[in-house]
């Protein structure tokens, strides 16, 4: 009977992982982020404070937190 060695046995039955000689892909590019600037929301439903605003036309902001728009102070 032939004399065969641990090592060789294991290497057939579990064969050594090589890690891929890809690089992973690259993410999706994303649409930049909508400008938002951050104004005094003068609403007891903001608490008077500074929140951040997106835009609703030219020189006007929105409050996302009340839905009142301002013009650019």
């Amino acid at each position: 009977m032939r004399d065969i060695r641990l090592s060789t046995v294991l290497r057939a039955v579990f064969p050594r992982h090589r890690r891929s000689a890809l690089q992973p892909a690259a993410p999706a590019p994303s649409a930049p982020p909508a400008p938002r600037r951050w104004i005094a929301c003068h609403t007891p439903r903001c608490g008077h404070l500074e929140t951040p605003h997106s835009p609703a036309g030219p020189g006007m902001w929105e409050c996302p937190g009340c839905g009142r728009v301002q013009a650019e102070a």
